[in-house]
């Protein structure tokens, strides 16, 4: 079997049998493998959502796609490089706001590295970024996951929000790469 047959992430048992003259042994103890992704191999998400509210006595949401988060994770030698940004669409302004760039080890179940940017009340900004690298494991699968949540201005002094838990009908301001 050539490694061209497997695929990267998932988990082979092997058994090893010898032939000689003697004849064929019985075979090993079984052991696992797992092939690795190769460097540089990289997954990529975004996510765009938020809301408004019609009017604040009858509370009805109306979703709109005003703020988008991505999200992309590279293998990098020993390292994972986690890249992420974030943009406000359709001329609006962030007003506060914090966006979480977290990178998961799917293969044990947890956060190992996050970084975040948050923004106080006022700020001017609109667009933003950040990248940073975690030494690890290669023989573990990781993703890179960012959420949101925060408020941003409309016209007419309205202001609209997003979050990973929103209103219902209302988009989740979440996105991740697939485990690799």
């Amino acid at each position: 079997m050539t490694a061209g047959y497997l695929t990267n992430g998932d988990t082979y048992e092997f058994k090893v049998t010898a032939i000689n003259l003697s004849g064929e042994s019985g075979p090993s103890n079984t052991v696992a493998a797992t092939p690795r992704y190769a460097d540089g191999a990289t997954r990529y998400n975004e996510v765009t959502s938020s809301w408004v509210f019609e009017d604040l006595n009858g509370v009805k949401v109306i979703p709109r796609y005003d703020v988008t988060g991505t999200i992309r994770g590279t293998r990098d030698g020993d390292y994972f490089r986690v890249d992420g940004s974030w943009h406000l669409n359709n001329g609006k302004q962030l007003l506060s706001g914090i966006f979480w760039y977290v990178l998961i080890d799917c293969s044990e179940g947890h956060d190992v590295d996050h970084q975040t940017l948050e923004y106080p009340t006022g700020t001017t900004a609109s667009r933003d970024g950040l990248s940073y690298s975690f030494k690890m494991n290669p023989n573990s699968l990781y993703k890179a996951v960012v959420w949101g949540g925060g408020d941003i201005t409309y016209t007419g002094a309205i202001s609209g929000r997003y979050s990973r838990f929103p209103p219902k009908g209302v988009l989740p301001f979440i996105a991740e790469t697939p485990c690799f």
